[in-house]
């Protein structure tokens, strides 16, 4: 069962270019654009709600047909009430 605090932060690189417009589809991360002489890539960072949000992201990106360079996701530590 998942908790209030499942929120993780996510960093994704994936190959080429993808414009800001995608960012809502995406589910609301920043989008960003990185390019040097030997490629374009895109990177994507934010907060997700939890892991299946993470996991529902990739599946996007592979429905899109972009290739996944870095993945990163590391769960936000809970906040105590108080």
């Amino acid at each position: 069962m998942e908790s209030e605090n499942d929120a993780a932060a996510c960093f994704v690189v994936i190959r080429g270019s993808l414009g800001y417009e995608w960012g809502d589809y995406l589910g609301g991360l920043t989008i960003s654009s990185s390019a040097t002489a030997e490629q374009n890539s895109t990177i994507l960072a934010g907060e997700v709600q939890d892991f299946a949000a993470f996991v529902g992201l990739i599946s996007h990106l592979q429905n899109l047909g972009l290739t996944v360079q870095t993945i990163s996701f590391h769960r936000l530590p809970a906040v105590q009430p108080g």
